[in-house]
């Protein structure tokens, strides 16, 4: 096994070490970086990539701002309609999540409702990706809508 110059300069030689399991000599590359950095808090430096979770929190927000819009025309559509069940899914989860196969507006309720569920896991991290980079900053800025 060749060993690089982190694992010949033994960061855990000690008896505790070895007792604990901690192998004396780590392969070279990312495991005893690995074991370098471990070693003390103070060698755990990692870039934060921020600039890179902005660009995607930036594209999860353009992407939501999409589905949103078309959710919003489903709207229209659904508040211009003659149709009762239509209407009667924007009031009722069980009638809108299970449109009627045999309804005049089958297709364009069971493309909302797949529209409504695409929404939710992108809003879910972009909320979470928000809220961690907010924890981060200390704070960052939020806009209606």
């Amino acid at each position: 096994m060749r060993l690089s110059r982190f694992a010949k300069n033994k960061m855990r030689t000690n008896a505790e070490d070895v007792e604990k399991g901690f192998p004396e000599e780590y392969l070279a590359g990312y495991p005893d970086f690995a074991a370098f950095i471990a070693s003390t808090k103070d060698f755990a430096v990692f870039r934060s990539f921020n600039r890179l979770s902005a660009r995607n929190i930036l594209y999860l927000q353009s992407e939501l701002l999409y589905l949103q819009s078309q959710l919003d025309n489903f709207d229209q559509e659904d508040s211009s309609s003659r149709d009762i069940s239509q209407k009667a899914a924007a009031r009722c989860w069980r009638i809108f999540a299970n449109p009627d196969p045999n309804g005049e507006t089958y297709e364009h309720d069971q493309k909302r409702l797949e529209l409504v569920l695409r929404i939710r896991p992108l809003l879910k991290e972009y909320s979470m990706q928000f809220r961690q980079r907010e924890t981060h900053r200390g704070g960052a800025n939020y806009t209606k809508n």
